[in-house]
């Protein structure tokens, strides 16, 4: 199994050539979503990404990050709302994405209708649970 900094490398040589020209970390640090001088480290062998950084990576470069860092892979729909968020910190990015594929997935499980309160308390329980909170005036029903 290739050492992580080995594997995102090798991602970064191939994004460079798609780039057409000599590129620089700090510009695959913006294009992959991530701080520049994280990435620096994990490239130079000397940190590993942290979760959020982790979904910021598997968004732009696959789900075989977790396979090479023998971590397991979050469902797919997660990285798919990761993606869908923007460029906001990874590690909120990373909370948010779960906690909508939740509630997502509670609310279609469930069959409930997505503007029944009971879909609205769905996603307010998802929301805590990944450390958010609801400060609206739907009442919370116990």
């Amino acid at each position: 199994m290739p050492r992580f900094s080995d594997w995102l490398t090798e991602k970064y040589t191939s994004w460079e050539n798609t780039q057409g020209s000599t590129q620089t970390y700090a510009k695959y640090a913006t294009y992959l979503c991530v701080d520049a001088k994280v990435l620096v480290n994990i490239m130079l062998g000397k940190a590993l990404p942290n979760t959020g950084d982790l979904m910021a990576i598997a968004a732009k470069e696959g789900l075989e990050v977790y396979d090479v860092l023998e971590k397991d892979r979050p469902e797919e729909g997660v990285i798919e709302v990761f993606s869908s968020l923007g460029t906001m910190p990874t590690d909120f990015r990373m909370r948010m994405a779960h906690a909508i594929y939740e509630a997502e997935e509670t609310v279609k499980g469930r069959n409930i209708s997505t503007e029944s309160d009971e879909a609205k308390q769905v996603f307010i329980e998802a929301f805590e649970r990944w450390g958010f909170h609801y400060q609206g005036n739907f009442e919370k029903k116990n």
